[in-house]
């Protein structure tokens, strides 16, 4: 790789990227281009780029790994290069305010969120429903 520009992709498969063009497609989960002349990236324009790392810096993403806005300049920061490996404690990321962090409630939260979606919405239904 590159330390003053180049793209990487993080891709669920095993097939190789062509080398020309910007690669796409639903095996992509990830795809991070660096240096000011990379040009392909996630984002729009060179601008969008993360910064380039170099012979003392490394590229890492930003709150522990955890953001992808789909823009490297907002996700990536450069900073002293910090190895990790399967003996590096776990950094899981949680999810934020989305309708994502309800798989996160256990069974009894579950039920009490439901009850109170059926209690709401049981006099709209009940209006609703044709008189027999």
């Amino acid at each position: 790789m590159a330390a003053t520009s180049g793209k990487v992709a993080l891709v669920n498969g095993t097939s190789a990227l062509s080398a020309v063009g910007c690669p796409s497609g639903a095996t992509i989960l990830d795809f991070v281009g660096y240096g000011t002349t990379a040009n392909c990236r996630e984002g729009s324009t060179t601008a969008d780029n993360a910064a380039a790392p170099s012979n003392t810096t490394a590229d890492l993403r930003k709150l522990s790994g955890c953001p992808d806005t789909n823009n490297n300049n907002a996700d990536f920061t450069t900073g002293a290069a910090t190895p990790r490996n399967t003996a590096t404690t776990l950094s899981p990321c949680s999810c934020g305010t989305s309708y994502a962090s309800m798989f996160a409630l256990d069974r009894e939260s579950w039920k009490a969120s439901l009850a109170t979606l059926l209690f709401i919405d049981r006099p709209a239904l009940l209006k609703s429903r044709p008189s027999q």
